[in-house]
């Protein structure tokens, strides 16, 4: 029982695959527990345990769960770098072959993969833990050093992890694909792959995956004073690029140019999207048609109002 929020965890014994002690500190011990595939292969840990403790419950273990705990050795060198390896569900950290720390992949929220060496991991929010005095991880990244031209090891780190957080897609799911469209948020061009439950977002240096389910708001506006559209992302989480967070993406089309997009999809998917084989159209329109199916949510549009000038929208600043 958690005495800071009043949460009590049971578990049986037949979902309990093995155990470890690893001693933090003087006197204070930390037990390890880690789950079989019943419970997607969870690693849970309970800190606080005194020395005196550790024989009777080791006992209690063996007599009881027929599992014997270990002990494991915990990392205190400082170091940065390490060694991790994906195990089925959890990302397991280690420095100089002793536990550092781990990360279940259903804790991950996002991947964003920086240049070809770079992938930063966002985690979810804990809200039991944000009531609390608790350090908590948002966000960690990892630098994988060039091992050649390719670095293999690191792209199939990325579509691993891309796997096992299940916000990645396969290339051959890729329902539409759209090249060098400009963005003003997050500003470049960027080619946009969009797949049944994600779209990926390729730049230059950065690359973002986006859950539909993060979308929160679709907007479709007329720049003033231009011959442009934005479509506009409203998100529940914001994406992030190095330090710099944005809630919102901004699509830039221009009014006059005009689309075909082929759809890549069973007939029966797209008549569930309400979509045809190929989308024809001005840009704006096909694009917002496209994602208004795949995320299930129906852009705002303006309405009747008129400025002096026959424009939707007034230019104002906002601070």
């Amino acid at each position: 029982k958690n005495k800071t929020i009043n949460s009590v965890h049971q578990y049986k014994c037949s979902d309990i695959s093995e155990g470890e002690w690893i001693k933090l500190s003087y006197n204070n011990n930390r037990l390890h527990l880690k789950f079989n595939e019943s419970k997607d292969h969870l690693i849970v840990f309970f800190d606080g345990f005194p020395d005196r403790n550790l024989a009777e419950i080791t006992q209690h273990f063996q007599k009881y769960f027929n599992i014997k705990l270990g002990n494991r050795k915990l990392a205190t060198k400082g170091w940065n770098w390490g060694e991790f390896k994906l195990e089925n569900s959890n990302l397991i950290f280690d420095i100089d072959k002793k536990y550092a720390f781990n990360i279940n992949t259903n804790n991950i929220n996002q991947l964003n993969v920086q240049i070809k060496t770079d992938i930063a991991i966002e985690l979810k929010n804990d809200e039991n833990k944000q009531n609390t005095n608790e350090d908590v991880l948002s966000e960690i990244r990892f630098y994988y050093p060039h091992e050649n031209d390719e670095n293999q090891n690191f792209q199939d780190l990325k579509n691993n992890l891309l796997d096992k957080v299940n916000i990645g897609d396969s290339k051959s799911e890729c329902i539409a694909s759209l090249s060098n469209i400009p963005l003003l948020v997050p500003r470049g061009r960027y080619e946009i792959e969009l797949y049944s439950k994600t779209f990926k977002l390729h730049g230059k240096s950065y690359d973002f995956t986006v859950q539909y389910s993060n979308i929160n708001k679709m907007l479709l506006v007329p720049k003033t004073n231009s011959n442009q559209y934005i479509l506009i992302f409203s998100l529940n989480n914001k994406i992030k690029q190095g330090q710099t967070e944005y809630p919102f993406i901004l699509i830039q089309l221009n009014n006059d140019d005009d689309m075909d997009l082929d759809i890549n999809a069973p007939e029966e998917d797209i008549k569930n999207y309400k979509l045809e084989k190929t989308l024809t159209g001005k840009a704006y329109d096909v694009v917002t048609r496209l994602f208004t199916a795949l995320a299930k949510k129906n852009a705002i549009i303006p309405g009747d109002y008129r400025t002096a000038k026959n424009e939707h929208g007034i230019t104002c600043s906002y601070r």
